[in-house]
């Protein structure tokens, strides 16, 4: 995971909560969520306090305490094989395949700059206002560096 291309793909998903984030990055670099967590960290975008901090979402989100050897939302088997990899040679993936990303980003700016409301963002996100608050409050963590 070159440092420029992470940095650019973690920083388009911004508006999505943590554990969204790491699991459309370990997706897309074809990794597991800890060598996503560990580049976060090894780059200075997040603190070494996101471990404890993601395993409490992971737990919650897997309903069940994961093991060190255990991988959340595992890779198809099918996406290491050479007929994939030479299937994303050939039609690479695009920025349509991420579009969702784009406008969380773009709700998630306004709404911190406080040119739409909280029950307006949710309704452009297709959410409750409850979940629409849960998911500014991930945000308000992540600005203040609290993981």
């Amino acid at each position: 995971m070159p440092d420029e291309a992470f940095k650019a793909k973690w920083d388009d998903m911004s508006g999505l909560l943590l554990y969204d984030r790491v699991m459309k990055m370990k997706r897309h670099f074809l990794v597991s969520y800890q060598s996503v967590i560990y580049r976060l960290v090894e780059l200075g975008l997040a603190r070494k306090t996101i471990w404890p901090h993601f395993n409490k979402l992971l737990q919650e989100r897997q309903e069940k305490k994961i093991t060190r050897k255990e991988e959340p939302e595992p890779q198809p088997e099918a996406m290491f094989s050479k007929a994939w990899q030479r299937a994303l040679e050939v039609h690479p993936l695009d920025d349509y395949d991420f579009w969702d990303d784009r406008q969380d980003k773009l709700v998630r700016d306004a709404l911190l700059r406080e040119l739409i409301t909280t029950s307006r963002a949710a309704e452009i996100l297709g959410c409750s206002v409850e979940k629409m608050k849960l998911r500014k409050e991930g945000w308000a963590l992540e600005q203040t560096g609290e993981y």
